[in-house]
């Protein structure tokens, strides 16, 4: 009897055990997979919010220092882009610019100082952890690029995206039925 069973047990042992190490290798496979396409689209919006920025960042407007007119001109770029609100810094992280607010209104300092200093020290784009925005006042993320003027950054031009226009993306994505799916900033906060 156990010589006929003991066999048996190998082969039933081996196959199951396949068969368990073959669909973790398909579920590690898709996880990868997934994982891969959300941030490519969490960062395709990041770049089209940093693009749309860039156009901005070179505004005549800018250049002349006619805030009103650059105030006017980011409020109808606004809604072709992702972000809640456009808002103009500068070195002292004072926002001179809130699309959110009707242009002369007393402006906060901004609510995204790290991203600031990164703009300004680095002259690059820079990407933000979760905060609350200092004139929408809600929870967001922020993508801010340089304004030059002769050659040295001037201001930094800052949009913020809600963590629902995130949300947003995930929902667009075809998440396997079951699955939780978090997007985190650097600091480990959920988006």
């Amino acid at each position: 009897v156990v010589a006929c069973t003991v066999p048996a047990m190998l082969v039933a042992s081996y196959l199951i055990a396949d068969a368990y190490t073959t669909a973790r290798v398909n579920a590690e496979r898709d996880i990868l997979a997934t994982t891969r396409a959300l941030m490519q689209a969490v960062d395709a919006d990041l770049l089209g919010a940093q693009s749309g920025l860039r156009v901005l960042a070179v505004s005549p407007y800018l250049r002349s220092g006619d805030l009103a007119a650059f105030h006017e001109a980011a409020r109808e770029v606004l809604p072709g882009l992702s972000g809640n609100g456009i808002v103009l810094v500068d070195q002292t992280e004072q926002l001179l610019v809130s699309t959110i607010v009707p242009y002369g209104q007393p402006l906060p300092m901004t609510g995204v100082p790290n991203l600031v200093r990164t703009v300004f020290e680095s002259a690059r784009p820079a990407i933000s952890d979760f905060y609350v925005g200092a004139t929408s006042r809600q929870p967001q993320v922020a993508v801010g690029v340089p304004v030059f003027r002769d050659g040295k950054v001037a201001y930094a031009l800052v949009m913020g995206l809600l963590s629902a226009h995130v949300a947003e993306i995930l929902e667009r994505q075809k998440i396997p039925e079951g699955w939780i799916v978090a997007i985190l900033d650097s600091g480990g906060t959920i988006v």
